[in-house]
């Protein structure tokens, strides 16, 4: 059974209630925590669209789809009964919201998911503060104020996996190079929205057929405060020196006299 919600008065179910609904079809479980309280813990299949953030209304256009049924849950029941009023002032109609958030939902011995990625944060001179979260390879997501990159994002390698479902929506996606490992076409589309900007080297944007091109060297301003420059980055692993080797500049002289 489905709880509807046209006025900014929703269900509060308990855990057990909880978990049957979002067991269902056409239902959207949404996490409103911080991407750090997500990280340490969350029910699985959550979205993860950060309350606090000022740019949750746009985020939440974007990723949430109104036809659905939205079930929400925070740490404790605050935020995302806050949130559920927005979402119904925004046109979604279907909302059900669980009061006790992840604390009764833990307290009732449920089980929670955990995507602990290492994170490093830093302030800008102009006093934008940065988040740079480790994903796996060379996969990257970058917090830079409200603007959200994603840097070479690949859903699995071996037995690793990043559920980018779970994440806010890329304003700008950068590929570094088209090797499988970090051009991966599923993660790019789960990721992207009609705001999407895509930028990368000439063969990806080639094998995908969208982006901008950026070429060693080149430099492009993303926003007023952020640019992006491409520079040259080679293997310096022994036993993987095949791979983005750098060459000398004598070879390189030769190369050119050859060519």
């Amino acid at each position: 059974m489905l709880f509807a919600a046209c006025a900014p008065k929703f269900p509060a179910l308990t855990p057990d209630e909880f978990a049957r609904v979002i067991g269902q079809e056409d239902v959207v479980l949404v996490d409103v925590r911080t991407p750090e309280e997500f990280a340490e813990g969350h029910i699985a299949g959550a979205k993860n669209i950060d309350w606090r953030d000022s740019a949750f209304a746009r985020r939440a256009s974007e990723q949430l789809d109104k036809s659905k049924t939205l079930a929400l849950y925070c740490k404790a029941g605050r935020r995302s009964h806050a949130a559920a009023g927005k979402l119904s002032a925004m046109g979604y109609q279907n909302i059900v919201e669980f009061r006790g958030g992840i604390e009764a939902w833990q307290a009732a011995e449920k089980d929670i998911s955990s995507a602990a990625y290492e994170c490093d944060e830093f302030q800008t001179a102009s006093g934008m503060k940065v988040r740079i979260h480790a994903l796996m390879h060379a996969s990257m997501r970058i917090e830079a104020g409200e603007v959200q990159i994603y840097v070479d994002p690949v859903t699995q390698l071996g037995n690793r996996s990043v559920d980018y479902a779970a994440m806010p929506s890329a304003d700008f996606i950068l590929l570094t190079h088209q090797h499988h490992d970090h051009l991966d076409r599923d993660a790019i589309s789960a990721l992207s929205t009609d705001r999407t900007q895509l930028i990368a080297n000439k063969a990806s944007v080639g094998i995908l057929g969208a982006g901008l091109t950026m070429a060693n060297g080149d430099k492009r301003q993303l926003r007023e405060d952020i640019s992006v420059e491409a520079v040259a980055a080679y293997n310096t692993t022994e036993g993987h020196l095949q791979f983005h080797p750098k060459r000398s500049r004598q070879r390189l002289s030769a190369y050119h006299r050859r060519a």
